[in-house]
């Protein structure tokens, strides 16, 4: 019943029901459409289970209880989309009064004890904070949950508990068109029956806005990002991919954004438009100084850009900091793992005193079995270092080579050395972190 009379009037993208409601570019999931667009409706119980993410028994239970407003028509009970609304702010300022936030802080922006339940997956307990204006990015393997965390900050995901604030504003309080952000959705999202120019305009148009200025803003956009006339007036679906990217992000680019969102902007793309873009982003966020927020999977794209990096795997927050402390202060081995481009050794060791061995490294860390970490390009030709012997080699740069070495015969390492070295060397890791040994 939801989407009865909505389909007509939006379109389907990617086989999602999907609408911009508002100016920066934003969409909402179809069903709650009948809630943002304002239309009174009278919904089923059913319908009403499928808003809430709860069981129709659930929803019975609270009519029962007098927590939703029903009426009958014929044997079946109709809730109001309005009543329905309600229901969910009285929730919301319910859950505000049982967990007092954080002080809100009027230059940062703060998430804390964020969570999201499904029924296969959950983001758990998500906090952390940074100044607004900073470009922050979370790392994770794909289904880590960073996805899910942008499209929670957002409001396109139902939150379980948790507090977002952006300065003094509690975002999650909001409905998702009042939240004033922008959002670049990793499969561009973009209509297929308008053309580039077109896709640009449409949240502009959302806005109402005279007809001259959204045409001189769209031209003034797509200048900025370099999107060439020519293809302006073709459709995504002959787009090259690398345009499709700028096209999606000249949509979400809205001065009167206050937040940027961005997922896995450049996972679609050849390794030259890759670079091409991540040199692009880098200048136009650092010259737009909005608060951004960007879902990477290469490491290398997020210490490029980002101010702050967050690490999340299995729906877990590991670590969030600035980037040279999540970079050169890892607090596990899953988290060095995550941000090094090349990979992590190990070698077990064991601390006497000091010193770990077998290789005779510095180690300030009590006695015990270790695994000694170190990047492939962390690392420094010694004579008096870890003999290894050269099994094969890769060519990186003109003057370095990636190399896997075995080192004793009984454990190998992909070590990053001058492409002059000999097949025989030795080396010392140049800042090998320690970890207990699982």
């Amino acid at each position: 019943m939801l989407q009865d009379g909505v389909k007509k009037r939006f379109n389907r993208i990617d086989g999602t029901d999907r609408s911009a409601v508002a100016e920066c570019g934003m969409f909402v999931p179809v069903q709650f459409l009948c809630v943002f667009m304002n239309e009174d409706r009278a919904l089923t119980v059913k319908d009403v289970a499928k808003l809430l993410s709860v069981s129709t028994q659930q929803v019975t239970e609270l009519i029962g209880l007098g927590q939703l407003k029903a009426f009958e028509i014929g044997n079946s009970s109709r809730v109001m989309a309005s009543e329905v609304q309600a229901f969910i702010v009285r929730r919301q300022q319910e859950f505000a009064r049982q967990h007092p936030a954080l002080t809100p802080d009027p230059s940062r922006f703060s998430v804390s004890q964020l969570s999201v339940e499904y029924s296969n997956f959950a983001l758990r307990n998500i906090s952390f904070s940074f100044p607004l204006g900073k470009i922050v990015s979370f790392l994770g393997p794909s289904g880590s949950g960073k996805t899910r965390l942008l499209k929670a900050i957002a409001g396109l995901e139902r939150q379980t508990s948790g507090i977002i604030y952006f300065g003094e504003t509690r975002l999650d309080l909001l409905e998702p068109k009042d939240r004033k952000l922008g959002f670049v959705f990793e499969d561009y999202a973009l209509f297929p029956h308008l053309n580039a120019r077109g896709n640009i305009e449409f949240p502009m148009k959302i806005g109402k806005h005279e007809k001259n200025v959204v045409r001189t803003e769209a031209a003034k956009r797509a200048q900025e990002l370099q999107i060439q006339e020519p293809y302006l007036g073709i459709t995504p679906n002959a787009l090259p991919e690398g345009i499709k990217q700028l096209v999606a992000i000249a949509r979400s680019k809205n001065h009167n954004c206050e937040l940027f969102l961005m997922d896995e902007p450049m996972s679609r793309l050849d390794a030259k438009q890759h670079i091409q873009l991540r040199l692009f982003l880098q200048k136009m966020l650092r010259d737009m100084e909005k608060t951004t927020i960007i879902a990477f999977n290469d490491p290398s794209d997020a210490m490029a850009i980002s101010d702050h990096i967050g690490v999340i795997a299995d729906g877990q927050l590991l670590q969030f900091g600035e980037t040279w402390e999540i970079y050169h202060q890892p607090q596990t081995l899953l988290v060095m793992e995550l941000t090094s481009r090349l990979g992590v050794n190990t070698l077990p060791v064991e601390i006497r005193n000091g010193v770990a061995h077998p290789y005779q490294i510095p180690a300030q860390r009590d006695d015990g079995s270790y695994l000694m970490a170190f990047r492939p390009e962390e690392i420094a030709l010694a004579p008096n270092g870890i003999p290894a012997d050269i099994v094969s080699a890769q060519t990186l740069t003109a003057n370095e080579r990636l190399v896997s070495a075995e080192i004793g015969k009984k454990a190998f390492a992909q070590l990053v050395i001058p492409a002059s070295a000999e097949r025989t060397i030795s080396f010392l890791p140049s800042a090998p972190k320690f970890f207990m040994k699982p």
